[in-house]
């Protein structure tokens, strides 16, 4: 999963059935839902990998690591660092967005254009225009198909997509602006950033109905039916079958999460020497911090980051992956020599 970082970093515009179908597993936590939960780290995070990629949009999964920037698509080698430009195409440097699609193939968004991309030639398998739904800034492929989140003139839409006709069907209207989009327990999960609009919102891909998670706005990630909110220096978690909190761990600048199984990664951003303007500052640098995504435990970290302008953080198989939007270098986290395993029962979660 990927997740963008606040807006001060660039422009503005760039995932529980019924309980009856519970996940197997033990009962859901009984402390209080309100307590801030925090731990002693128990293990180092480092930069494993540092490179310069020509991108900021970073895609880890089974087929490779994809990078994306202006009208670029390339494919880092995680182990030599290498990158290969894969393949070329019109979308652009700043609202370019990348998705998993499965079977060497991408889903790569940016404006109303959906492309879906063989990853390892760069070559298009399929071009779809989306004018009719809006300007595309969150895109999923889920059991249930391939949803975009759009905003248009008159406000944002959830839709599903059929790629092979273009064709947009069980469109929800959502609030306006960027948004992030995850899946969660059978159920689609989006963030917008309407003031006038519940900030993040439950949506049932079967029957459109919806239910507010969250007034507030906030990055997203979800960990079985639990999602958790960047929220400035908290990650706050939300239970998706019934809207009530589960937990509230401290991250200072917390503004980014990404999930990959039970692990949780936080970006903090950069602190700024200004409060009107965003003039980073050298004394607080971007941090990343590792938390189980379980039981709300910081596992590890707070690692200062080698840039003031992380744009995207995405993860996988026990690592963290970074985008800088100004130099567009990459880097990889690691726990202490290699991936991070983080201990604790998951929740097999009931795709969507």
């Amino acid at each position: 999963m990927i997740a963008m970082v606040a807006s001060m970093f660039f422009p503005a515009g760039v995932s529980r059935m019924p309980r009856s179908t519970a996940l197997l597993g033990p009962p859901r936590p009984t402390p209080s839902a309100h307590a801030e939960i925090s731990s002693r780290p128990i293990r180092d995070l480092r930069i494993g990998l540092d490179v310069d990629a020509d991108g900021w949009v970073v895609l880890p999964e089974w087929f490779g690591v994809w990078v994306a920037g202006g009208g670029t698509l390339s494919e880092i080698d995680q182990d030599s660092g290498e990158v290969r430009l894969t393949g070329t195409g019109r979308w652009d440097y700043d609202f370019v967005q990348l998705a998993r699609y499965g079977e060497g193939t991408i889903l790569l968004a940016s404006g109303s254009t959906l492309w879906l991309l063989d990853a390892s030639s760069g070559g298009v398998v399929q071009r779809n225009d989306l004018e009719h739904v809006g300007s595309i800034d969150a895109v999923i492929n889920t059991r249930s198909g391939t949803w975009v989140a759009a905003s248009a003139h008159d406000g944002g839409v959830l839709a599903r997509i059929d790629l092979d006709m273009g064709a947009a069907s069980h469109r929800v209207r959502i609030g306006h602006g960027r948004h992030e989009l995850v899946s969660s327990a059978g159920y689609l999960v989006v963030a917008s950033q309407d003031p006038t609009r519940p900030g993040i919102v439950r949506v049932d891909p079967r029957t459109g109905a919806k239910m507010t998670l969250r007034r507030g706005t906030g990055s997203i990630a979800s960990v079985g039916y639990r999602v958790w909110v960047a929220t400035g220096d908290h990650v706050r978690c939300v239970d998706v079958l019934d809207a009530t909190s589960c937990g509230n761990v401290p991250v200072p600048g917390a503004v980014s999460v990404a999930s990959d199984g039970a692990s949780l990664w936080v970006l903090s951003g950069t602190g700024s020497t200004s409060t009107s303007t965003y003039q980073p500052d050298p004394a607080r640098p971007a941090t990343v911090t590792l938390v189980d995504g379980v039981n709300g435990e910081i596992v590890a970290g707070p690692l200062a980051l080698p840039s003031t302008t992380p744009a995207t953080i995405s993860a996988f198989q026990g690592h963290a992956w970074l985008g800088f939007h100004d130099d567009s270098r990459v880097i990889r986290i690691d726990c202490g020599v290699g991936r991070c395993s983080v201990p604790g029962w998951l929740a097999r979660d009931q795709s969507t």
